[in-house]
This record gives structure tokens, sequence and C-alpha cells, in this order.
């Protein structure tokens, strides 16, 4: 599966990952706590540190229920953590970009316990 990826983690991994399966790793941590990034069809990449880390980190309740929303329009994506924007994306590259794929959920195996409620999907109309 290649595609976005949507990191629910330690607060200090979490963010919006890309192809994670890519054998290169420099799309890893496509943006992280508190960042606005752009990535330019030739693959430039721009940030914007638009808050704090680790007071945007802070939204997230660790080893409690939390409220996760991604909001994917055309090449922006945006990730909400209890209410709190914990990053943004606008990925317009060429070669890696998508704009469609599928919807899963991933434990790592090992003991790890991952519980998900309350999964809503909502299709947004093109603007």
């Amino acid at each position: 599966v290649h595609g976005y990826q949507v990191e629910v983690a330690a607060k200090s991994a979490m963010g919006l990952w890309h192809e994670s399966l890519w054998s290169e790793q420099e799309r890893r941590f496509l943006a992280t706590a508190g960042q606005k990034v752009w990535i330019d069809a030739d693959g430039t990449r721009r940030v914007e540190q638009f808050r704090d880390a680790a007071t945007v980190q802070s939204a997230f309740r660790e080893n409690e229920w939390n409220e996760l929303t991604v909001i994917g329009t055309g090449p922006k994506l945006v990730q909400i953590i209890n209410g709190v924007v914990f990053s943004e994306l606008v990925d317009e590259d060429g070669k890696r970009s998508r704009r469609s794929g599928v919807v899963a959920l991933q434990d790592h195996g090992g003991g790890c316990v991952a519980e998900f409620k309350d999964i809503r999907l909502k299709h947004l109309p093109a603007k």
C-alpha cells in the first residue's frame, strides 16, 4: 500500500507521513507537530512552524481516547487532534503525491494494542 499515513503514536512521532513502504526515507515525516508544509511539483519542500510543537502535542492524551480528524481536499491534508490542528500538508509532488487511495487501520504487532471506535467517513464534494 502506498499513500499517506497519519501516525498516532508517542507524541514525538505523530504527524503526516507518506509512502512508508518507499525505500527512500526523505518523505517519511512530511509534516509534524505544528507544521504547515508545501511540496511543489518538483519536490521542493517549504516548511512553516505555525505553532510550537510541544504545545500542539499537548492536545494528544496518551493512553486515553482521542478524536482524530483528517481532512483531505485535493492536494491538501489537515490533521486535527482533539480539536487542535496538529499539522497541514499541501503535496503537489509530480511523482509521489496521491489524490485517492484506501483507508486502513494498522497496529505494529508485538503486543501492541490498538482500539478504534466511532469511525466515520464523509465524502466532500470537489470545490
